[in-house]
């Protein structure tokens, strides 16, 4: 059997379009792998390594394009379709990564069920992403991104304000990794909502040690804090919020005006509900708690 000979020009070209990728001059390995492109229309390889150049200077969609071409052309193909799959996932293209990759059966491809039911959480389509999740637990039980599967059907619990059952999720995900920060929060979460305090603030002082810094933490602890009545580190955490997100929701300077009031500190709440009229002047909510504030200075 003879070897299939090798195409020096066209592997001299490929290098040269990588050694200016290695340059950050991807204009250039673009022009390089479009002559290479219309020379080899059929080497799937081109098609994969211009979607990558495109996606690298934030032009996914064009690369995007580009697969959806090779796949319509190689419609049976896996390896194109899967890496389209991917593709779209990576540059949150949620539909079109449901629609590429729901060709594949679970027992097929156990980890397009896991990118199809992110895709679908992400597009707030729970009841088809726990489906999801529920087909990628059941046929790939060895997966590094089991653990993660737990954690976003616990979302989609939390979000169906089933909290009991959020609870029993995050406990099979807490048998993979303790020290995950988002997975505390959530236990956090869900016990602020059953109105078990104590386990609450004991969950959001596990996230803080593990993540000081994110703003739902902090936020969460906040909340926390102040339902237990401890003002001062209720006031402390939620300030730390607003210093970590610019685009803070009013519904946090509303919770700092209800700390302040609570706090017996008047002055300071009636400045935090200005700063929610300002961001929401509809606001029901704020107007009632400045009535009820104007009530106490009355006092």
């Amino acid at each position: 059997m003879m070897k299939e000979k090798r195409d020096y020009r066209y592997e001299h070209k490929l290098n040269i379009a990588k050694g200016y990728i290695d340059e950050k001059k991807y204009l250039h390995a673009i022009q390089i792998y479009n002559s290479l492109l219309e020379e080899n229309p059929d080497k799937d390889e081109i098609y994969y390594k211009l979607a990558s150049v495109y996606e690298k200077i934030n032009s996914a969609e064009v690369g995007a394009k580009l697969l959806a071409d090779l796949l319509e052309k190689n419609s049976d193909s896996k390896e194109i379709r899967m890496y389209a799959g991917h593709f779209y996932f990576r540059n949150s293209m949620w539909d079109r990564t449901v629609e590429t990759l729901s060709y594949f059966l679970p027992s097929e491809e156990p980890i397009t069920s896991f990118f199809i039911g992110f895709s679908h959480f992400m597009l707030n389509e729970d009841d088809l992403a726990l489906n999801s999740f529920e087909n990628f637990i059941s046929s790939n039980t060895n997966s590094e991104y089991i653990p993660d599967a737990f954690i976003y059907i616990a979302k989609i619990n939390i979000r169906a304000k089933d909290y009991d059952k959020a609870l029993h999720t995050l406990n099979k995900a807490a048998m993979f990794y303790e020290n995950f920060y988002e997975m505390h929060l959530l236990f956090a979460q869900c016990f602020y909502y059953l109105g078990m305090d104590a386990h609450a603030t004991k969950a959001i002082e596990k996230a803080l040690k593990l993540k000081k810094k994110d703003y739902s933490v902090l936020e969460w602890a906040g909340l926390i804090y102040l339902r237990v009545g401890d003002y001062k580190k209720a006031e402390s955490f939620l300030i730390k919020a607003v210093k970590e997100n610019e685009n803070t929701n009013p519904s946090i300077f509303f919770n700092l005006g209800i700390t302040m009031m609570r706090a017996d500190n008047p002055i300071e709440a009636q400045k935090y509900f200005d700063k929610v009229l300002e961001l929401d002047p509809k606001n029901k909510a704020v107007k009632e708690a400045i009535k009820n504030l104007s009530k106490s200075y009355n006092k």
